[in-house]
């Protein structure tokens, strides 16, 4: 129906995604993604 929604929803489940990632090991590894976002 609209691209830019699903590709904005679906970036936005990539960033949760990391961030679950980085809270389970503990230390945040480089990632431009997370860069970006802070």
């Amino acid at each position: 129906m609209k691209p830019l929604f699903w590709l904005l929803a679906f970036g936005l489940c990539v960033l949760m995604l990391q961030y679950s990632l980085f809270k389970e090991n503990g230390e945040p590894r480089s990632i431009p993604v997370m860069a970006v976002a802070k």
